[in-house]
């Protein structure tokens, strides 16, 4: 698994996974979006939120606030996994909180404790960052865990791989500090969709202090309507912003879209590109490419 998995819907508060319900996949939901105007063009296939899409069961999905949950320190290095208030993260409880939009139960961390005995984490201490519910049994996790000095850990756990914790006590690849976020992405089954062949993926992940917006591009099909009321296809880079570091979430953010193409399906057809934004300008970009459905972790670096 690379070193991938913003979010919890927004969300960082995890939203429940939204069906691909219609084949006119439109805007799903982004948690701090505001809000979208479409100007004679309508994406045909493609699936983006304003707010994370995760799996609804059918008495439906509610969605909370993150500003209560501010994101890290604004800081480089280190210094850049670091909050005001310790440790961030959320303890299930019932699995019905108000920020618990997936429904994550209690239990559903005990995997992820008992692999971090294994690592610089100290096990009770594991806490849920976000999450997205993608089915019943499809469940992925940002976390969050202190270590032995009690500096805050990110760890991932994508089922069935052992989760993964990045501590600043840590050695090698998972000590904390030069990343500039965690990402994971869930690159689900195609589907067919007007004749066309489609490739859903799921997002989430959590930034560094210093990044102040995450911006992303995929690429998509859309509709361009004409004045005579005829329409056009054509195959284009569709982009927009995952992550403002204002809406707090402790700091994730997550979307969901999914990839078309006109002219040929290319080898690795799930694939997109984020770009982490600080104050002065990019601090590092992400390429996705994925030839099979599947889930990876990324350690985003300069």
């Amino acid at each position: 698994m690379a070193a991938s998995r913003a979010g919890l819907s927004r969300f960082p508060a995890f939203k429940r996974a939204r069906r691909f319900a219609d084949e006119t996949k439109m805007l799903v939901r982004h948690r701090f979006a505001s809000g979208v105007v479409l100007v004679a063009i309508a994406l045909v296939g493609s699936v983006f939120a304003f707010a994370r899409p995760e799996y609804r069961q059918p008495a439906g999905g509610r969605t909370s606030k993150g500003t209560g949950y501010p994101a890290p320190r604004d800081a480089s290095g280190a210094r850049g996994w670091t909050w005001g208030r310790g440790q961030p993260g959320f303890l299930p409880s019932t699995g019905h909180e108000d920020w618990n939009l997936s429904e994550v139960g209690e239990h559903e961390l005990d995997g992820a404790r008992f692999d971090a005995r294994l690592t610089a984490a100290r096990p009770e201490t594991v806490k849920l960052l976000a999450a997205d519910r993608l089915g019943p049994r499809d469940l992925e996790l940002l976390l969050s865990a202190s270590d032995r000095h009690g500096a805050t850990c990110i760890g991932a756990a994508l089922p069935p791989s052992a989760a993964q914790f990045f501590c600043p006590s840590s050695t090698g690849m998972h000590r904390l500090g030069r990343q500039v976020a965690f990402v994971v992405v869930a690159a689900r089954p195609p589907f067919d969709s007007r004749g066309r062949r489609e490739f859903p993926y799921f997002v989430e992940g959590v930034a560094r202090g210093d990044v102040v917006r995450v911006q992303w591009e995929s690429p998509s099909i859309e509709t361009v309507a004409a004045r005579d009321g005829t329409t056009t296809l054509r195959e284009r880079r569709f982009g927009q912003s995952a992550y403002d570091r204002k809406a707090g979430w402790w700091g994730t953010f997550g979307y969901t879209f999914t990839n078309a193409y006109l002219h040929g399906v290319p080898a690795k057809p799930w694939r997109a590109r984020l770009g982490f934004y600080g104050a002065n300008g990019v601090l590092a970009t992400l390429d996705v490419r994925f030839n099979r459905p599947g889930e990876r972790l990324y350690a985003v670096t300069p």
